[in-house]
């Protein structure tokens, strides 16, 4: 599946054209985003149900999510090249 140029990702033009460019979310990527976080932490929690019954469960299944999109953002743990 191709998704259109400009439905998810818009390109920063970089400021010294010797290096690479950035990109940005468009609003539908956002979404998208927002939309597939909401969909980690409902599977996670369904995941640990068992294990993690309680309220002591849903918290531990926010610090994960959030643990989650800290390394995501700071591109911890990811491939570089």
């Amino acid at each position: 599946m191709r998704i259109p140029a400009g439905t998810i990702i818009s390109p920063i033009i970089a400021l010294n054209p010797a290096r690479s460019s950035s990109l940005d979310l468009t609003a539908g990527g956002l979404q998208l985003v927002e939309a597939a976080e909401a969909s980690f932490t409902e599977t996670l929690a369904e995941l640990t149900a068992d294990v993690l019954d309680g309220p002591s469960g849903l918290t531990a299944v926010q610090i994960l999510s959030e643990l989650r999109s800290v390394l995501e953002r700071d591109q911890i743990g990811l491939p570089t090249g």
